[in-house]
């Protein structure tokens, strides 16, 4: 019988969580978590007890970039990339801002932990 080692195991599990459910913070932010459902659902952003579409709040968020700095709206360059992501950062109280007013209260905290 071949038996797994924890790091097997613990690889097993990243992937698994990799493919649906928390996978980190949200561009840097500590407070915000970066929820993903696989191809064919939309990511969500989680705050406390809010959850909010990602793609409603990155596209505000980048509007909100593009006006206020001397960027292009090419999202894939790194360069400008790399700078909306320390924005994003930067502006960590509007992230949340925006997932209360965009988003729902989710009161079932324990569906979109990985473990």
């Amino acid at each position: 019988m071949n038996k797994k080692t924890l790091k097997q195991v613990i690889k097993e599990a990243v992937r698994s969580a990799l493919n649906e459910g928390v996978i980190g913070n949200y561009r840097g932010c500590k407070n915000v978590k970066l929820i993903y459902h696989g191809e064919w659902g939309d990511p969500e952003l989680k705050y406390r007890n809010y959850i909010a579409n990602y793609n409603d709040i990155e596209d505000t968020l980048w509007s909100q970039f593009l006006d206020e700095t001397n960027y292009p709206d090419n999202p894939s360059n790194k360069e400008v990339d790399n700078a909306f992501t320390e924005y994003v950062k930067e502006n960590e109280n509007e992230v949340i801002s925006l997932i209360k007013e965009y988003g729902e209260e989710d009161n079932n905290d324990d569906e979109h932990d990985i473990f």
